[in-house]
């Protein structure tokens, strides 16, 4: 289908899609935005230097000079390419993330009307479309809005091969999940709990099948970068030395509901402590190995601990939504800033807590219906999976957030469509 077959049949999902993207870039335009040319900003400031560097083919080189190890290379080297045919203009790094979110109104409006019908998948997609935290947020040099479009690809192609999936089609999710965790480490584990409801739905043998040949291929895409990260270091590190330090973070006796400032300061330390004829990527993969080695040990002998942090974890993973972003990093500038700074905080923050709200509402109004109950898994596999692993942060909750506005538009949907169904019953409709 040619897209603008897609358009005619498809009307409506084109002007949600076409106002999404007309808000964000009148944002653009009207809005000072405080970019990471401008100021520092640490993840931020180190995506563009990598897609400077490799627009530049010197390839994925970070702040300090050397081979950048810390942040997975996905983004920056798409944002690099871009870079090469516009000639470094920063708007392109707006332009990315207008277009990713584009595509995710499209994904979730396919999903919505696929799974819960018409209207819901039309509200869906308006509710992503007009989110103010998302809007808010579409300047900032960061991997979650491509991540998200990625991430409602995938489950598009998953919903797709749900009752019957072919070995192509299997090669292809699995290539779409491995590409999409080098862009964010995070995605081995969303790939993992999508993967995860086959062991659910389908029988042994089948959830075998389908595991082996989407892993095998997620693997065949990550291996590259592995590999090169192996010739550096002398380590296989996976994708990026950030998972490590994630995952330490949660995981000491120092841990807590979220990250600390001296959890970065103690990170810095370490590197202090070691000799000064080790290179930076030398050191990163000592650091590396470190954190994996003591996080694990200290997770599985007490697992007592870990339990009683998960609701910290995800209360803080769903505490705001406008500090998705850098807002309130020491030392850097706010990402919203002026009269009107407080307000746009408060309607970012009371949309979101509105949409977890109706997402809980669209989960138990659509339990019956069967076609759900992929995302429902997906969405548990996701949520307690994080508050187990991972500390909380909003910003790690933005690629979710399509899954919870789907629930959302579902709920609205079924809420409005009760009059109907009740005059139905009630024979005064024919």
């Amino acid at each position: 289908m040619t897209i603008r077959r897609f358009i005619r049949e498809h009307s409506e999902v084109a002007v949600i899609a076409g106002a999404a993207m007309a808000i964000r870039i009148a944002w653009v335009l009207l809005v000072p935005i405080v970019n990471s040319r401008d100021h520092f900003l640490f993840d931020e400031s180190t995506y563009e230097c990598m897609a400077t560097n490799i627009a530049a083919g010197n390839g994925a080189i970070g702040l300090h000079g050397t081979p950048e190890l810390l942040l997975p290379p996905g983004y920056p080297a798409i944002l690099g390419s871009l870079y090469v045919l516009s000639r470094s203009a920063h708007s392109v790094a707006y332009a990315l993330n207008i277009a990713a979110t584009a595509l995710t109104c499209v994904a979730v409006w396919w999903l919505g009307t696929r799974v819960f019908g018409r209207s819901a998948g039309n509200v869906a997609a308006t509710l992503y479309a007009i989110a103010p935290g998302n809007i808010v947020g579409i300047g900032a040099t960061l991997s979650e809005f491509v991540y998200s479009a990625m991430l409602a690809v995938i489950l598009v192609i998953f919903m797709q091969i749900r009752s019957h999936a072919r070995i192509r089609q299997l090669v292809t999710l699995g290539a779409v999940i491995g590409a999409s965790s080098l862009i964010k480490g995070l995605g081995l584990v969303y790939g993992a709990a999508i993967l995860a409801t086959w062991l659910v739905e389908c029988s042994s043998r089948e959830a075998l099948r389908r595991l082996t040949i989407t892993v095998a291929a997620a693997a065949a895409i990550i291996a590259p970068w592995t590999v090169r990260n192996y010739l550096l270091t002398g380590y296989p590190i996976l994708i990026s030395t950030d998972s490590s330090m994630v995952f330490y973070i949660s995981h000491n006796p120092r841990a807590g509901g979220s990250q600390t400032y001296n959890d970065a300061l103690y990170r810095i330390q370490r590197e202090k402590e070691l000799p000064d004829s080790m290179s930076l990527p030398q050191k990163e993969a000592v650091i590396y190995r470190t954190e994996m080695k003591e996080a694990t040990a200290y997770l599985v002998r007490h697992p007592l601990e870990n339990l009683s942090l998960a609701p910290s974890r995800l209360a803080k993973l769903f505490e705001s939504d406008h500090a998705g972003f850098h807002d309130g990093i020491p030392g850097s500038p706010a990402f919203i800033s002026g009269d009107h700074a407080d307000a746009i905080r408060s309607i970012a923050n009371i949309y979101f807590h509105g949409m977890l709200s109706l997402c809980l509402l669209g989960v138990i109004t659509s339990w019956p219906n069967r076609n759900a109950r992929p995302f429902r898994l997906i969405l548990l596999f996701m949520i307690v999976g994080h508050g187990l692993l991972f500390f909380g942060d909003p910003r790690f909750h933005i690629p979710v957030f399509p899954w919870i506005v789907l629930f959302a538009g579902a709920g609205i949907a079924a809420c409005v469509n009760v009059p109907a169904r009740a005059r139905v019953a009630l024979g005064d409709v024919p």
